[in-house]
Order: C-alpha cells, then structure tokens, then sequence
C-alpha cells in the first residue's frame, strides 16, 4: 500500500510530457511491476516508456537487460536487487 501511495503522490506532481521513473531496491513483485502495473490501470494518462531505451538514448546499454522495465539481479548483474519503470504523461 505504502508503495502505491508514493507512486500516486510522485505522479501528482508530473506536467503532461514529463516522465516519472519508479524504482526500488527490491526483486519482489509485489513491489515493483504490480504496482505500476495497478498504478497504470487506474492511471490512463501515463504509459511505460522502455527503460532499456531511456539508457540507450544516453549511451548507457546494461547486458540481459529486458525491453521493459529495468530488472538488475545480483546473480546476473553482479549488483543488489533492483527495479525501474519509466511511467510518461501524456495529458
């Protein structure tokens, strides 16, 4: 819920065309692409923009990185558990 609420206060704050990266330090589900997942289900005005794509425009390219939503796994990445999503607003 916690989680839900902060996405929700963040998006407030966004002008029509701005971009709004959700990100934890977590591999949990529940956490990550389901609350941006009910975020964007009752939220018709963002939509997720390719996190892979984002870091490419800027010369940033992370192997087994999926086309989504950014997923580090310590045992592929060599790094902490982490998410991101890049929600835009379009109105």
């Amino acid at each position: 819920r916690k989680q839900r609420d902060i996405l929700a206060g963040a998006a407030r704050l966004l002008k029509p065309g701005g971009r709004l990266v959700y990100a934890t330090c977590s591999i949990l589900e529940e956490e990550n692409s389901a609350v941006v997942d009910a975020f964007l289900a009752t939220h018709p005005e963002f939509s997720r923009v390719s996190a892979a794509d984002v870091l490419a425009q800027q010369g940033i390219v992370i192997e087994h990185l999926d086309e989504g939503d950014m997923r580090l796994w310590p045992h592929v990445h060599g790094t902490d558990g982490f998410y991101a999503a890049v929600l835009e607003r379009s109105k």
